[in-house]
C-alpha cells in the first residue's frame, strides 16, 4: 500500500485532481499491506477500534455472514465472532489498538483460514471505513 501511495504521489501532476483524491482516500484507510499469519489475515487501519468494529458489523452484513456476536470493544481491542451460512464455518475478527487512531484487524475464516475470502473482507472493511 505504501508503494501505491508513492506511485500516486509521483503521478499526481499527470493525473486529474479527482482521480488523485479518490486514490489517496482509498490508500489512506489502510495503512499497510496484508499479513497472512497462520490462517489469520492482519491489516492495520487509520481508524479507532470502535470505528473498525462498527465498519466490520456492516462488512459482515454485506458478506451475508451471520449476525456477529461479541462484547463491544474497549480502547485496547476486542473480538467478534460470526459464521458463514453456506457451510457453517466460524469467522473470527480480532481488533487490537496499535496507537492513537490506529487499529490492527485480524480475520480468520474457518479453522485454517481462507486467504481469498479474508482479502475480500479487508477490501470491504477498507471501503466501509472510507464511508464513515
Amino acid at each position: 500500500m505504501r508503494r501505491l501511495a508513492m506511485v500516486i504521489l509521483l503521478l499526481a501532476p499527470a493525473l486529474s485532481g479527482c482521480v488523485v483524491a479518490a486514490a489517496a482516500l482509498v490508500a489512506g484507510a489502510a495503512v499497510g499491506t496484508y499479513h497472512y499469519v497462520k490462517g489469520n489475515m492482519l491489516r492495520e487501519y487509520n481508524a479507532s477500534v470502535a470505528r473498525c468494529w462498527n465498519a466490520s458489523l456492516e462488512t459482515c452484513r454485506r458478506m451475508q455472514l451471520d449476525k456477529p456476536r461479541g462484547n463491544p470493544p474497549d480502547a485496547a481491542g476486542g473480538v467478534m465472532y460470526s459464521r458463514r451460512p453456506a457451510d457453517g464455518s466460524k469467522v473470527t475478527i480480532e481488533f487490537r489498538s496499535t496507537g492513537p487512531g490506529r487499529t490492527q484487524v485480524g480475520v480468520r475464516f474457518g479453522d485454517f483460514g481462507d486467504e481469498k475470502i479474508s482479502e475480500d473482507f479487508h477490501a470491504l472493511l477498507a471501503e466501509e471505513l472510507t464511508r464513515r
